[in-house]
C-alpha cells in the first residue's frame, strides 16, 4: 500500500487489482489497496466498509496491522449521477472486480496467495437463501476453497474459509416442518462491526429441487472430479429436498462432518427429541443437547462442548415453571479478568430439569453439576468462592464416593467451621418442609393483614358517611331555621 501525507480526501476507482483513493488535485494515489487484501465489502448511503485480509502483503507495515478501512462518501460525489447510490454503486464494483478476481474467476490469480476472502474457483451459487445468523436474505457463492455471503439489501459481504469450519450440525426446528444447518468457526468470522462463531442456514423442509428445475452448478463434471476427487457427492445438476442438496455440497466443500443436532440418550418431555425451548442473551430459541455438548440455536448461535465446561448450576429456589440453566466454563476460557465465562439458559421448562441433569451428570460427573437450594448464596469474594470450589461446592451427593478420604480425616479436629455446616445441612425434604411451612405462614400472614386493612378501610368509610350524614342533618336543621327567623311576624 501506498500513503500520501496529508491528504484524506479523492475519488475512489475500483479495478481488477486494487481499490485505490485517487487526489482529486493532482490524480496521485493517496491509498491503494490491492485485490490480495481485500476479504469483504459493504456499505451504507453515507459509507463505503473494506474488511481487510490480516494475512495479505503490505496490510502489516511498521508492526502495525490495517484491519479496515472506511470510505465516507458526501452528498456531492464527484463521478457519480445518482449521489445517493454512490455507496452502493462502489460496491457494486468491488463485488463484481475485485472479490471475483481473489476467487480465481477471470483466469487471473488471486494476486497475493489464499486469504480469508479468497473461496477458490466458484462452483455454483444459492441465490436468496434464508440466513438466521446473521440474518436476512443471503446469495451464497460456493467456491471451492470457501464461501462467500452477500446480503444484497444490506449490501454486506462476508467470506467463511473452508479451512475455518470445524464442524456442522444438522437440527430438526420443533413443531416446525423445517430444519437449521449451523457452520461451526475455529476462529470467529467478523461482520461489519460483528463477530459470529457460526452462521445458521434455515432451510423449508417444503423446498425441493426438481429434475425439470435443478440446482446447476458453474463448473463441468471434470473440473468437479478435479478439484473434489471421484468420491464427491457434488454434481454438474443436483435435484431433491434443498436440504439435502446443500448438506451435500457444504459436506464436500468444507471437508467437515455433518452431525445430528440430538442425542439416543436424552428426549425433552415437550418436544420429544433432544431439544428444550430455552432463551440466551433475552432471545427466544432452542437448546439442543448433544453428545458432546450443548447447542443454542439461532441467535447468537453459541456451542458448548462438554471439555470446556467447569460446571453447571441450576437454582432449584428459583420460583415460577421454568428455571435456568448456567454454564460455567473452565477457567481461562473468555471471561473477565481471566475468570471462568458464565452463560446462562433461562426460561427452560421445570419438567425438563429432573431429566436434563441426570444426563449432565452422566457426561460430566456428580461433582460438576450443582443443584442449589434456598439456604445456598453465600456473598463471599468472587475470589475465595472460585478457590473453595474445587474442593467443596460439589459436597452435596457425594458421601459415598468420599467415604475413603472422610475416614482418614476422623482424628483431624482442624476441620473449618464452613466443612461442619455443609456436613449439618438439612436434606432436601427437611428444606422443603420448612419452605413450605414459610410460605404458608407468609400467604396467611398476607391475608391477616390484607383483612385487617379491608376492615379498617371499611370502618373508616362508615364513619366518613356517619360525619357526612350528621354535617347534613345539621346544616338542613340551621337553614330551617334561619328561614323561620326571616318570616314577618303578624
Amino acid at each position: 500500500m501506498a500513503a500520501l501525507r496529508g491528504e484524506n480526501w479523492g475519488r475512489v476507482d475500483v479495478t481488477n487489482s486494487s481499490v485505490v483513493l485517487q487526489s482529486l488535485m493532482d490524480q496521485r494515489a493517496i491509498l491503494a489497496l490491492p485485490s490480495a487484501a481485500i476479504a469483504s465489502a459493504s456499505a451504507t448511503k453515507t459509507e463505503l466498509a473494506l474488511t481487510l485480509n490480516s494475512g495479505a502483503p503490505g496490510v502489516t507495515q511498521g508492526g502495525v496491522t490495517l484491519t479496515a478501512v472506511k470510505f465516507a462518501v458526501p452528498k456531492t460525489c464527484v463521478g457519480y449521477e445518482q449521489t445517493e447510490d454512490a455507496a452502493r454503486d462502489m460496491l457494486k464494483a468491488v463485488q463484481e472486480h475485485v472479490l471475483p478476481k481473489r476467487a480465481g474467476e477471470g483466469g487471473a490469480g488471486t494476486g497475493g496467495g489464499v486469504g480469508a476472502g479468497d473461496i477458490g474457483a466458484i462452483v455454483g451459487e444459492l441465490l436468496d437463501f434464508a440466513v438466521s445468523q446473521p440474518s436476512g436474505l443471503h446469495n451464497i457463492t460456493i467456491g471451492t476453497k470457501g464461501l462467500r455471503f452477500t446480503d444484497p439489501k444490506k449490501g454486506s459481504t462476508f467470506t467463511v474459509s473452508s479451512t475455518n469450519v470445524s464442524q456442522m450440525y444438522l437440527a430438526e426446528i420443533p413443531g416446525k416442518e423445517a430444519k437449521y444447518i449451523a457452520i461451526v468457526f475455529k476462529d470467529p468470522v467478523r461482520v461489519g462491526a460483528a463477530a459470529f462463531s457460526m452462521v445458521v442456514l434455515a432451510i423449508s423442509d417444503n423446498k425441493v429441487l426438481t429434475t425439470e428445475a435443478p440446482w446447476k452448478a458453474s463448473m463441468s463434471a471434470a473440473d468437479i472430479t478435479k478439484h473434489f476427487g471421484d468420491q464427491s457427492k457434488i454434481q454438474e445438476t443436483m435435484a431433491g429436498p434443498v436440504t439435502d442438496v446443500v448438506a451435500l455440497i457444504l459436506k464436500d466443500v468444507t471437508k467437515a462432518k455433518l452431525l445430528g443436532a440430538s442425542t439416543k440418550e436424552y428426549t425433552g418431555r415437550e418436544t420429544s427429541a433432544s431439544v428444550v425451548r430455552a432463551s440466551h442473551k433475552s432471545v427466544d430459541g432452542y437448546l439442543y443437547i448433544l453428545n458432546a455438548g450443548l447447542l443454542f440455536l439461532h441467535r447468537p448461535g453459541t456451542l458448548i462442548l462438554f471439555d470446556s465446561i467447569g460446571r453447571v448450576e441450576v437454582d432449584e429456589a428459583s420460583a415460577g415453571q421454568t428455571f435456568t440453566l448456567q454454564v460455567i466454563l473452565s477457567k481461562g476460557t473468555g471471561g473477565p479478568r481471566g475468570a471462568a465465562e458464565k452463560i446462562a439458559f433461562s426460561g427452560i421448562d421445570r419438567k425438563e430439569q429432573a431429566g436434563l441433569m441426570v444426563y449432565l451428570k452422566t457426561r460430566l460427573g456428580e461433582k460438576r453439576v450443582n443443584v442449589l437450594n434456598a439456604l445456598a448464596g453465600d456473598d463471599d469474594s468472587d475470589e475465595e468462592d472460585d478457590d473453595e470450589a474445587e474442593s467443596s461446592e460439589y459436597s452435596e451427593g457425594d458421601e459415598s464416593d468420599g467415604t475413603e478420604e472422610d475416614d482418614e480425616n476422623d482424628d483431624d479436629d482442624s476441620e473449618s467451621p464452613r466443612k461442619k455446616h455443609r456436613k449439618e445441612k438439612p436434606s432436601k425434604a427437611e428444606k422443603k418442609e420448612k419452605k413450605d411451612k414459610k410460605d404458608k405462614k407468609d400467604k396467611k400472614d398476607k391475608k391477616d393483614k390484607k383483612d385487617k386493612k379491608d376492615k379498617k378501610d371499611k370502618k373508616d368509610k362508615k364513619e366518613k358517611k356517619d360525619k357526612k350524614d350528621k354535617k347534613d342533618k345539621k346544616d338542613k336543621k340551621d337553614k330551617k331555621e334561619r328561614v323561620k327567623g326571616d318570616a314577618p311576624s303578624s
